[in-house]
């Protein structure tokens, strides 16, 4: 089955909003083995709407679009359905109507004159209700096509894909990619390590790219042959690779965490709070995640993580120092009572660099009950870069420890 996928929204094409919407429905569509043969992010333009709709159902069995069902005057995917295929002839659609109605009553809210018109419909289409918001899906049938109009906010989208569109899907071999997910090697590098796997002539076909700092290969096989490549791949990029599909690097610190036994504690400061949001991500973080501090100050650093003031003094290390990183991972440990602690000091710019610190270096300390470390990365990037590749590579770094490896990972200094 093949399937054409709309976003329509002037905000998508001027960059004021990005399309979540389109990865997420061919994601879903693949799962069920439907190809999308083309995704098209579209204007709210009447005449474009109408055209890409007859494109689409010319082309395949499925046609799904989000966007363009409000009751603004350039919600207009409606009116370009009825062009479409009903020659512009719209009909009220009076249960839809008092589905609406009710649907803002029990928000406390009256019923515009602009809301009446998401009751329209093409003549040919129905309209099925819409629970996570008020205006409601258009569905029409279109010789051997079937066309989905689904709201564009991502919520509804996703809330009446699932309501009314995937239990309609012929199920099929899954087509969905399946992935290998790496931090802390340059993209280069991964692909020397997977050598052959690469080649496009094998019969299993392996891709890679790079997402905001994570190196992903994808395997499009869901078969034993798949299976096979997959494990491949973990192998060939041990100790670098984490997980798999949507994965970041702190679920494995979970996993590793909770097969220890162990808790862990974070003092940060140049990330600002980010590490530990990233921990509390991890659903059932509470149980092996103790807390933390952002102690963005030097005076903070010594009251709360008991850095000695002389680290900060004239002819002391400074702030962003292997040493500090050190001293906050044995006070935050100290303090919480956790069996590790996870430190991070840096210059995240865009000022406050020097020659031997420029803006981008970031120290990270470990301890254990037994064993300190600490790593020193300088990142390139701007500022909310910096801070997003130490949030990744705090994690990374933790991994590494509680593995007992220590490979390097790009962007460390190393003497």
């Amino acid at each position: 089955m093949h399937a054409t996928v709309l976003s329509i929204g002037d905000e998508l094409l001027s960059g004021d909003c990005v399309d979540t919407n389109a990865a997420w429905l061919c994601s879903r569509l693949s799962v069920v083995g439907i190809t999308v043969d083309a995704v098209h992010q579209l204007p709210d333009d009447r005449r474009a709407v109408a055209a890409a709709l007859r494109e689409g159902a010319g082309r395949g069995a499925l046609v799904v679009s989000t966007g363009g069902l409000g009751p603004t005057p350039d919600d207009l995917t409606r009116e370009a359905m009825a062009d479409a295929f009903d020659d512009g002839m719209l009909a009220v659609d009076e249960s839809a109507g008092e589905w609406i109605r009710q649907r803002l009553e029990s928000m406390g809210l009256r019923m515009s004159e602009a809301q009446i018109t998401m009751a329209r419909r093409p003549v040919g289409a129905t309209c099925l209700p819409n629970d996570a918001g008020t205006a409601p899906v258009l569905c029409r049938q279109v010789q051997g096509c079937t066309i989905w109009c689904l709201p564009g906010p991502p919520a509804e989208m996703r809330s009446t894909f699932d309501a009314h569109v995937a239990g309609t899907l012929p199920a099929g071999a899954s087509i969905a990619s399946r992935e290998v997910r790496c931090s802390g090697i340059v993209e280069a590098d991964a692909a020397s390590r997977l050598g052959e796997l690469l080649d496009r002539q094998c019969a299993v076909q392996v891709g890679t790219r790079v997402s905001r700092g994570i190196f992903i290969a994808t395997v499009h096989d869901s078969g034993p042959a798949g299976d096979e490549v997959l494990e491949e791949i973990r192998r060939r990029l041990d100790p670098w690779a984490f997980g798999c599909e949507g994965e970041q690097p702190a679920d494995d610190v979970a996993r590793l965490l909770v097969a220890r036994g162990q808790t862990l504690a974070t003092a940060e400061s140049c990330t600002g709070g980010g590490i530990g949001s990233s921990l509390v991500d991890v659903p059932g973080s509470s149980a092996w995640f103790l807390g933390g501090v952002v102690a963005y100050s030097n005076p903070l650093k010594h009251a709360w993580l008991s850095v000695p003031m002389s680290r900060f003094e004239p002819g002391g290390p400074g702030a962003v120092s292997g040493e500090v990183a050190r001293d906050m991972a044995i006070g935050i440990r100290e303090a919480t009572g956790s069996d590790w602690g996870l430190s991070v000091t840096g210059l995240a710019g865009p000022d406050g660099g020097t020659d031997a610190k420029p803006v981008g270096t970031v120290w990270f300390g470990i301890a254990s009950g037994d064993s300190t470390a600490t790593r020193q990365f300088r990142f390139s990037g701007d500022r909310a870069v910096v801070r997003r590749r130490s949030v990744s590579t705090s994690m990374q770094c933790l991994r590494m420890q509680l593995r007992d490896v220590t490979q390097r990972l790009a962007w460390e200094c190393v003497e």
